[in-house]
């Protein structure tokens, strides 16, 4: 075989195996970007699943708070009746105490205790406003 007919098949060869070789690089470049697609794609779902799964946590715990005030409040409010209550009675039990001193002192302490209940009553102390938590569930409603 001619030299040059050598030459010309080697040259084939060659660009033979170039062609394969850009051929293979494009088709594992094509592979990995569908993969890196994919790949991202995945990463963008668990991350929106994420935040979902985040966000609805914060808003239970926040209705939580929310409700756990509203207890709170309302516990409240039962002590300061309770409060008032029982000095009403001690009142009618000791309406009838004949040592005037007595009925001073004991009129001074139920006056500090009647005190005290509108200090727990969040109705009266303004406590039930003040509140972070009944402000932001206001305004949610």
């Amino acid at each position: 075989m001619p030299l040059e007919r050598q030459v010309a098949d080697i040259v084939r060869g060659l660009l033979m195996e170039a062609e394969k070789d850009a051929r293979s690089l494009a088709l594992l470049q094509h592979k990995w970007v569908i993969e890196n697609h994919e790949r991202n794609a995945r990463e963008a779902t668990l991350a929106a699943e994420r935040a979902k799964a985040e966000r609805s946590a914060r808003e239970k715990a926040a209705a939580i708070t929310r409700i756990e005030a509203l207890l709170d409040g309302a516990d409240a409010l039962e002590r300061a009746e309770r409060i008032r209550r029982y000095l009403a009675a001690v009142r009618a039990a000791h309406g009838a105490a004949s040592e005037i001193g007595a009925i001073g002192s004991l009129e001074k302490w139920v006056e500090w205790a009647l005190t005290q209940a509108d200090v727990i009553d969040p109705l009266k102390s303004g406590q039930v406003w003040l509140s972070e938590e009944l402000r932001v569930a206001a305004v949610a409603f």
